[in-house]
């Protein structure tokens, strides 16, 4: 009797080899001999859900690095850049390969519910990972930093977890430390109304998340099936009124510079601030 040979996947050989396929397939980012910042990562995680195109994930991070320049010019951050600085939520690195290339000397700090992006992170911009979690009390945060940035999550969150978010921020910024959030504002308001841009949302969500913003100046909506995550609307004049008392307050407000489409909150402690008269040079363009 004659046995037939047993076929044997090599994957199951190498279990590492389709992963590493996925890398091979990826592609990496095209840099224009312009391109102001050295030794930037251009791999991509073949996870990252953040990647569209080459084009549009590149100039998102200028976006960052100009908020970042402007913030230096403003004197929000030391011109010698910032000793310690935690990226949350880092993904797969949209913003953290600037802060990276920025600021190569800084102890850098990764942090992500989604632990395959933080893994990514530490292991290609010599960083420390952190895995997050949904109880902001649990976060195993154990030093204070200079920067803090944050960009696209309270643009997720209903108004109780974006406080208890912020306060526990607050906590982990240094005496001269900066605290960056992103938001949606009222250009992404403008950008609904006008049926531009509907964020992954139908119409009654959509109606209901306006409806909230324009009465109590935060609206939020789950999106469908999601239960405690999903789209935030967040006007400057809310905001303004979280930040009146307290620890901190915010030092400086721009209107849809990240991206060109998210608001960018600049927070420091109210005993330090010591912002700069704003010259026409400093103007992000």
């Amino acid at each position: 009797m004659c046995v037939p040979p047993v076929v044997c996947p090599i994957e199951a050989l190498d279990p590492d080899l389709a992963q590493r396929e996925l890398f091979k397939q990826m592609p990496t980012l095209e840099l224009d001999v312009t391109f102001p910042l050295r030794n930037f990562l251009t791999e991509i995680s073949p996870n990252d859900a953040m990647f569209d195109n080459s084009a549009h994930y590149v100039n998102v991070g200028l976006s960052a690095l100009r908020v970042l320049e402007y913030a230096i010019a403003r004197q929000l951050i030391a011109p010698s850049g910032p000793q310690r600085i935690l990226d949350l939520p880092c993904g797969h690195g949209r913003c953290g390969r600037v802060l990276r290339s920025r600021f190569p000397q800084a102890e850098l700090t990764v942090c992500d519910i989604d632990r395959d992006g933080v893994d990514f992170c530490a292991s290609r911009l010599n960083a420390t990972g952190v895995y997050s979690s949904r109880d902001f009390d649990k976060l195993d945060l154990q030093c204070s930093y200079e920067l803090i940035w944050v960009s696209s999550l309270i643009t997720h969150l209903n108004s109780r977890y974006t406080v208890k978010f912020i306060k526990r921020m607050e906590g982990r910024l240094s005496e001269e430390g900066l605290l960056v959030l992103s938001n949606h504002g009222q250009f992404a308001v403008d950008r609904i109304v006008a049926e531009e841009y509907l964020y992954g949302l139908n119409t009654t969500s959509l109606e209901c998340l306006v409806e909230q913003y324009n009465l109590l100046g935060y609206g939020y909506v789950d999106y469908d099936g999601v239960e405690g995550y999903g789209v935030s609307l967040i006007s400057r004049h809310w905001l303004e009124g979280l930040f009146s008392d307290g620890q901190c307050m915010i030092a400086d407000y721009l209107e849809h510079e990240l991206d060109n489409h998210h608001d960018v909150i600049f927070v420091k402690k109210r005993a330090v601030v010591n912002v700069s008269t704003p010259d026409p040079s400093d103007a992000l363009v």
